[in-house]
């Protein structure tokens, strides 16, 4: 040990203040208090009530006539859809890219619903 250390007895040693150290502000470390879950599930919930609806009202809308209502009914409501999550996946906020995955999801999910259902009338 060097000679000036050995010189200061322990109490001395612990008197000296340490140099202080580079802290982050806490607002730069705080998570956000929001989760995106909630606009996540809203988003699918949204999806898959909009999917489905489009497609009943689609049928009614084609019953004595030719599917062009249909696809023209299903077109807009999966065209908005998408629309609104393009807008909100390209934001900065986290919460608002997750309602855009959960709108893709909920559409997913419904294409998926709407698939088994058009299977099982077909048989």
């Amino acid at each position: 040990m060097t000679k000036d250390h050995d010189d200061l007895s322990l109490s001395e040693q612990r008197a000296e203040p340490a140099p202080p150290l580079e802290y982050r502000s806490v607002a730069a470390d705080r998570r956000d208090r929001e989760s995106p879950v909630g606009p996540l599930v809203g988003g699918a919930l949204m999806s898959l009530v909009a999917g489905p609806a489009a497609v009943v009202l689609g049928i009614l809308a084609s019953l004595h006539q030719s599917s062009a209502p249909f696809w023209g009914i299903v077109g807009v409501t999966v065209g908005v859809l998408n629309l609104i999550a393009v807008a909100t996946y390209r934001s900065d906020s986290p919460r608002q890219r997750s309602l855009a995955t959960g709108i893709w999801v909920g559409l997913g999910l419904a294409v998926l619903i709407e698939g088994v259902c058009f299977i099982s009338l077909t048989k």
